[in-house]
């Protein structure tokens, strides 16, 4: 699904990392871990295509990653930041926005009722709806994100310390929704124990990325 060669990132001249070689095969529940400042949300963001590469090369679903293919990229999956932009004034039109979209009108806007329905599963009130994006707190945004893209039936994501700012049973709502649904593939960024214990794959990221544990007992 994921799959990085002989992969290296430069960011504002620095080097990051050199010669990063792994694989996130579909299904996977796969974290980054490695000290602040290694390169691990900067490389979340170049398999978006935001960020461009030094060297090497990473694919998507069997499609290369370059800044001429990011909009096929972001098609096949969901980048969930640590301040997510919702880009409307409250969110209810942040949630919905993606719908028309060209790209997403072959997707039916949901019903009232399950819009609620995801709100719940995240631990979200359905009165959120009516809440203004600019009055949300960043776990709020991040959750909100998260339902946006169930919505749009994503199902593969880019995770960037979502469970950072959210107390335990949000963290719990949350952990459960993306590692308990086998037909989820993520990778993650997160110094969270908790969420580190619940992934099936490892990646530690000092200079270069070494996988430390792969559970991960399928590839599709």
């Amino acid at each position: 699904m994921i799959i990085a060669n002989n992969l290296a990132l430069t960011r504002e001249s620095k080097n990051l990392f050199t010669d990063a070689t792994f694989h996130v095969p579909a299904g996977a529940k796969a974290v980054l871990t490695g000290p602040s400042g290694c390169g691990k949300s900067s490389l979340l963001l170049a398999i978006t295509g935001i960020l461009p590469i030094h060297s090497g090369s990473l694919h998507v679903g069997g499609i290369e990653v370059s800044p001429g293919t990011s909009s096929q990229i972001l098609q096949k999956l969901a980048y969930v930041g640590q301040e997510p932009q919702l880009c409307c004034e409250n969110i209810r039109d942040a949630i919905l926005l993606p719908f028309s979209f060209r790209a997403n009108r072959h997707l039916t806007p949901p019903s009232p009722e399950e819009l609620t329905a995801k709100l719940s599963q995240l631990q979200l009130p359905p009165d959120i709806l009516e809440k203004k994006s600019s009055e949300t707190s960043g776990g709020e945004k991040q959750r909100i994100a998260i339902v946006r893209s169930m919505l749009l039936q994503k199902k593969v994501f880019l995770l960037d310390e979502i469970t950072s700012a959210l107390d335990e049973a949000n963290r719990n709502a949350v952990a459960s929704f993306f590692c308990d649904d086998p037909e989820l593939t993520f990778l993650s960024v997160s110094h969270s124990p908790e969420w580190i214990a619940r992934c099936n794959l490892v990646l530690e990221m000092n200079h270069t990325i070494h996988v430390v544990s792969n559970n991960v007992s399928f590839e599709r």
